[in-house]
């Protein structure tokens, strides 16, 4: 593998993985199936690598920002009460080269990605999502928590990138991940979602005009409040701390300043 290294300087050398305590692992079916990840994914992506037992997904966001993405939008999904993967920094004679997220699939979970979705799947997200006979249930809770966190963080590729957890009786978001194309866009007016799909089939386009028609929902007014609360500040020294790094003053700026001009957009968008 080449690596890129990242303009984070690091604090404690003890709470990052080094380069050279991984292996890169081959893929083959039988260990897809040991970790409930489809062998077509396991084999195209083959970036899995093993640390001291455990089983890695190794990523090199193009630059430091979409790192940082990457981070925040695992604090992001913690702070709104979703599930989400966890990250690792990955360093190479001190310099940080990249993410490692441990698999989260467990073996006995039937996963489903959101493209592979049945009819009656994406009809049940659909109506729970935007009919208010389903609001306080836990299904819509979620759905709408996952809703208010992409549209302030800005995220546009998350539909493809999220996987359900289905049993005979219910469906839920499996923990989220993949969150590097965020916190850029503060203006960001629409997008689409591979998981709000309409009863013709076609891609519900999310929007300011959907939300405000979806406020009189308990559920969405709660995830909205919740998601303006969140602190980015706060956050990112969080991230510091965890992660045992420095963000650079840059960054922080360029963050914060999303942060504070994209709430007012969204606010002043939904007169809320």
């Amino acid at each position: 593998m080449n690596y890129k290294e990242y303009i984070l300087d690091v604090t404690d050398p003890s709470k990052i993985i080094t380069l050279n305590s991984f292996n890169e692992i081959t893929p083959t079916r039988e260990l897809a199936q040991k970790l409930n990840i489809p062998y077509y994914l396991f084999s195209f992506h083959s970036n899995y690598v093993c640390v001291n037992g455990n089983n890695y997904f190794f990523k090199q966001p193009r630059d430091t920002r979409y790192l940082l993405s990457e981070l925040l939008g695992v604090e992001l999904s913690k702070f709104m009460g979703l599930k989400t993967i966890e990250y690792r920094l990955l360093s190479d004679r001190g310099c940080i080269v990249g993410l490692l997220s441990k698999n989260f699939r467990e073996p006995t979970k039937n996963y489903i990605e959101s493209y592979h979705l049945s009819k009656d799947d994406l009809n049940l997200i659909i109506t729970t999502l935007t009919e208010r006979k389903y609001d306080n249930t836990p299904f819509k809770n979620e759905l709408a928590r996952y809703l208010m966190r992409n549209f302030y963080a800005a995220e546009t590729d998350s539909g493809p990138n999220v996987l359900c957890e289905k049993t005979q009786e219910n469906i839920s978001l499996a923990p989220l991940f993949d969150y590097e194309h965020s916190f850029r866009n503060i203006y960001l007016e629409k997008y689409e979602d591979d998981l709000f799909i309409d009863e013709f089939g076609n891609k519900v386009e999310i929007d300011f005009d959907f939300l405000s028609r979806l406020l009189n929902s308990s559920n969405i007014q709660s995830s909205l409040k919740k998601v303006l609360l969140f602190n980015m500040r706060k956050a990112l020294t969080s991230i510091e701390d965890k992660q045992g790094i420095k963000i650079p003053k840059f960054l922080i700026s360029r963050l914060t300043d999303f942060d504070e001009k994209r709430k007012k957009f969204m606010i002043s968008k939904l007169n809320f």
